[in-house]
């Protein structure tokens, strides 16, 4: 079956024009055949269209499940099944200048709340190639896009899967989506569904996050925050609870920091959390 992203992929190699590098096809059949499938298990596959500058595969992988336990949600014993996860596309396309590695996770066994992040991932990731291709295809401009995942909790009550998105030209700009599902109910859950809306819980959020900021700054010479940009918490911010239980907000590149700190992280302590939540 066709994906937006395997047209995409095929026209961004078509404008380069690029050859598959000599040996490259016999080397992809030669590891195919050298694998033994198991019973009613997938093979291993693959498709080499003329004109691609390297092959695009779809395959599914072994479960990526974190050992982490119970955080902040309360440590029960694993019951029932967990959330499968697998690698449902891997692309891959490369030339002398650009470089594009996509593995797109598919959540399993997590009914219409996995369906509905699943449809998120790939949506974002469509997007992010169309944007590729737009601007560097058939060109010489050196660039990348990079998107990978990691499951960080799967335990009785609760699942987060972490999506990376990655994008080079010059420099690098990297963002992070978590995705999270409240196994008691079946649901996505967001900033704004674990908080509700309350004016003064989201400014003592907000005024936790800039305290942290001042006090890097003030403490590493090298930091570069930016406490006053920050104008309140967004009520979708990305979060995950921490291996302490703690609530930990997490800011993109650029966003509240100089581009040199990379992707921030502030930890909620719990006795804020819970004045926020009350």
């Amino acid at each position: 079956m066709q994906t937006a992203m395997d047209e995409q992929l095929r026209a961004l190699a078509q404008k380069q024009g690029s050859p598959i590098p000599e040996g490259y096809a016999e080397k992809v059949r030669e590891t195919c055949a050298r694998l033994e499938p198991a019973p009613k298990q997938p093979r291993c596959w693959h498709r080499l269209g003329a004109g691609l500058a390297a092959a695009a595969a779809l395959f599914v992988a072994a479960p990526n499940i974190s050992a982490q336990a119970a955080l902040a949600l309360g440590n029960l014993p694993v019951i029932g099944q967990l959330v499968q996860v697998v690698t449902f596309r891997h692309a891959v396309y490369h030339t002398d200048a650009q470089q594009v590695d996509l593995r797109i996770p598919q959540i399993r066994q997590a009914g219409e709340a996995g369906a509905q992040i699943n449809a998120a991932v790939q949506a974002e990731a469509d997007r992010l190639l169309r944007v590729f291709e737009s601007e560097y295809g058939g060109t010489s401009t050196y660039a990348g896009l990079d998107i990978g995942y990691q499951v960080i909790t799967d335990h009785a009550k609760w699942f987060t899967l972490r999506v990376e998105f990655t994008q080079t030209t010059a420099s690098g700009a990297q963002r992070v989506q978590y995705y999270h599902i409240d196994k008691q109910t079946g649901k996505v859950v967001t900033l704004s569904s674990l908080f509700p809306w309350k004016a003064e819980a989201y400014r003592v959020l907000t005024d936790t996050v800039r305290q942290q900021m001042e006090t890097r700054n003030a403490e590493d010479p090298n930091a570069a925050y930016f406490p006053e940009e920050l104008e309140q918490i967004d009520p979708e911010q990305a979060f995950y609870w921490n291996s302490d239980g703690d609530l930990v907000l997490v800011f993109d590149e650029y966003t509240v920091a100089a581009g040199s700190m990379g992707i921030s992280e502030f930890v909620i302590p719990q006795d804020i959390l819970q004045a926020v939540v009350q």
